[in-house]
């Protein structure tokens, strides 16, 4: 009998992707999708089936037991599986999760491997890549006596600064978000200068910004002190090294938007003119 083709067939439909064979080629993990009944929300969990009849029956069997997994990768002996795992409360971040392709012996999950979560990979999701403890921080130097004090600290990068038009603050990007190993999101935070430089002086701590903005890459002062220009966007993967929008910013106020999809910005811009009323930003499409 033919069925028409309505809403909830696709609940009913299932798709496979991203195979990768262990390195002895005796099993295949893979990626099984579909839409869950109950919450019309996506699901993804990866299964493995053995390639040889040594190695069982050849019948899929369920490997995680997540919400959503994806990109399997086994480790060069075969005996890890490496794949990632959609936190909760992460909207599109995903943590990478570690685990063993054995199972053990689990009296509340016989069937599956035991896994163990890792929150930090220590790789910045930009060209530069693995650095270790190596990061970008602003440090204040006296150019008459060399003497040097650190202003940032902190297991991120602090680059790009600003001086405020009164030479008491600077504004910088920087990137703090829990998510910042995996994607490029970074923030806008401006710090007090101190006066003069007292290497045992204690770092003054930098205030946020751009809430609400998700990346930003170029930031500039407005002549009176108060405002901030930034180029940056608020989308949830937006990439500003392709679309970026110019934002006014000023603390304790939400961002601005001052431009649209016509103007691209130019990283290096913005600037604004002593009038305070006009912008440069880049050129229009």
């Amino acid at each position: 009998m033919t069925e028409l083709i309505g809403p909830d067939l696709f609940r009913r439909l299932k798709t496979v992707g991203d195979p990768t064979v262990s390195p002895d080629g005796s099993k295949c993990v893979y990626v099984l999708s579909w839409i869950d009944d109950d919450t019309s929300e996506p699901r993804a969990r990866i299964y493995q089936v053995a390639l040889d009849s040594s190695n069982g029956d050849g019948r899929p069997q369920p490997f995680t037991q997540g919400n959503n997994d994806g990109h399997p990768r086994f480790s060069p002996d075969g005996a890890i599986l490496a794949f990632l795992r959609a936190g909760a409360g992460h909207t599109g971040f995903y943590a990478p999760v570690v685990s063993d392709v054995s199972p053990e012996d689990h009296p509340e999950k016989p069937d599956l491997p035991t896994t163990r979560e890792v929150h930090r990979i220590r790789y910045r999701h930009d060209a530069i890549g693995w650095r270790g403890d190596s990061h970008f921080h602003l440090f204040l130097v006296d150019a008459s006596t060399a003497a040097c004090v650190q202003l940032t600290d902190g297991d991120w990068d602090d680059m790009a600064p600003s001086w405020s038009p009164d030479g008491r603050r600077l504004a910088f990007i920087s990137g703090r978000s829990g998510s910042r190993d995996v994607t490029a999101t970074n923030e806008i935070y401006v710090v007090e200068v101190p006066d003069g430089v007292d290497p045992d002086g204690e770092a003054p701590e930098p205030e946020l910004w751009s809430r609400d903005l998700t990346d930003v890459a170029a930031v500039s002062w407005a002549p009176d002190g108060r405002r901030l220009l930034a180029a940056g966007g608020s989308g949830d993967g937006l990439m500003v090294l392709w679309q970026a929008y110019l934002y006014v910013l000023e603390l304790g106020c939400p961002p601005r938007q001052l431009t649209g999809d016509s103007l691209r910005p130019c990283l290096g811009y913005p600037g604004i003119f002593p009038s305070s009323r006009t912008a440069v930003a880049g050129w229009r499409r």
